[in-house]
């Protein structure tokens, strides 16, 4: 092209980015166009920013944002929309939110972006205050808004205020959506209502996969695990197909409910599905035989999943914590703890408050120690979690559940 310009510039960038190409293959065109003497325009700096689609992108949004702050776009609603979903995407609440004051006039995409930033960082309380705030400012929410606030609630946003955003989706005509209807459904199972979630899921037009997951994990959730089960195979008589989300989620619920018969039918099944070495359906698998105290099957699980985390591996010492010495879990867990290191995976407080608890059983001080070594090693040293468990190990001296209690405070 012998002629380019700000919109040829801009558009060969969204074009990048539309095709989900690297973020610095579209900074890389940004470069060149700055070199070439074009200007900016608000609508590139909103492609550049959208591009932007992970936290290790942040410093270069961070960039643009110097760049639309001397170039006067702050102000600009679709500029700063792009801002904070940037900055959200990045984990940076505290920079959306500066975005977000700065901006005189606020749209409903940019209300929606922050609402969900809020609900995605567990504040439950900001986002159902910006909702209302979007309500006092005169817009119209969405489906998408109802999505998003509602599955924000937690805290100290309750099953009043849910019930309260329900009557506002019937006045607004959204609650046959379906996105909104699964929100609904994991909101009051979130809070113990399962009558009230199986009628909100009864009374829904459109179900799809996600609304009849939803409402296993209610069932689970709430210790009804041969409901799960039951819904679950209601599912297969209706003929709608599953997913491995699904499929863990039905697993917790046999876990639940101790149903190692039914389990291990669905053990089979998976392995014929070709699930077997799925994380999510693995941990799940690993948590059910720990449960019901068959240790050898979940450390059998855990080898063979593809890719090996802590939380499965959580779920072993669970169980090694609910069987008797004699039964074989004397330094099992710390040669497992090994054999999981060099395997790659990294453990969590968790792994580290049940290792020593197990050394506290067995009064292993030498291996409590060594722990409480690696603990600080791997930066896990001031997790509360730990240190309780420290303090709390029968078999640590008075004076060194002295020494650590201070060095936590």
């Amino acid at each position: 092209m012998t002629v380019r310009n700000t919109i040829t510039w801009t558009s060969l960038m969204n074009g990048y980015s539309q095709n989900n190409s690297d973020t610095e293959a579209v900074f890389s065109i940004a470069c060149n166009m700055h070199r070439s003497g074009e200007d900016f325009s608000g609508h590139t700096c909103t492609v550049i920013l959208q591009a932007c689609r992970s936290p290790r992108d942040q410093i270069l949004g961070e960039q643009v944002h110097s760049l639309v702050i001397k170039s006067g776009f702050e102000e600009n609603v679709f500029v700063g929309t792009s801002m904070l979903s940037m900055y959200l995407r990045s984990g940076s609440l505290a920079s959306a939110e500066n975005v977000f004051k700065n901006l005189d006039d606020k749209d409903i995409q940019c209300l929606n972006s922050m609402i969900l930033g809020y609900g995605k960082e567990g504040d439950g309380h900001k986002s159902f205050q910006l909702f209302c705030d979007l309500l006092n400012y005169g817009l119209e929410p969405s489906d998408y808004t109802f999505t998003n606030v509602i599955s924000s609630c937690g805290g100290k946003i309750g099953a009043r205020e849910g019930k309260q955003l329900h009557g506002l989706a019937v006045k607004h005509g959204v609650v046959n959506e379906i996105s909104v209807g699964n929100a609904l459904v994991t909101l009051y199972g979130k809070y113990g209502l399962v009558e009230e979630a199986e009628k909100m899921f009864t009374g829904m037009i459109e179900k799809n996969l996600v609304t009849w997951t939803a409402l296993l994990s209610v069932y689970v959730k709430n210790c009804e695990g041969e409901k799960a089960i039951s819904g679950f195979l209601e599912m297969l008589h209706l003929g709608i197909f599953f997913d491995t989300n699904c499929l863990a989620t039905l697993i917790d619920g046999c876990s639940e409910c101790r149903n190692l018969k039914l389990g291990i039918q669905i053990h089979g099944f998976v392995t014929k599905l070709g699930y077997f070495s799925d994380l999510f359906v693995g941990t799940a698998l690993i948590d059910l035989y720990a449960k019901c105290g068959n240790l050898s099957y979940a450390k059998l699980v855990f080898s063979s999943i593809s890719v090996q985390n802590a939380a499965g591996f959580n779920a072993i010492l669970a169980g090694y914590m609910k069987i008797d010495e004699d039964e074989g879990k004397k330094d099992e867990h710390m040669v497992l703890f090994h054999q999981a290191r060099l395997s790659g995976v990294e453990p969590d407080f968790v792994t580290f408050s049940r290792l020593i608890g197990l050394s506290a059983e067995q009064a292993s001080l030498l291996k409590g120690m060594a722990l409480h070594g690696y603990s600080i090693k791997v930066g896990l040293e001031n997790e509360i979690i730990v240190g309780n468990a420290l303090i709390l190990g029968e078999c640590f001296t008075q004076w060194y559940a002295m020494i650590w209690f201070h060095g936590i405070h």
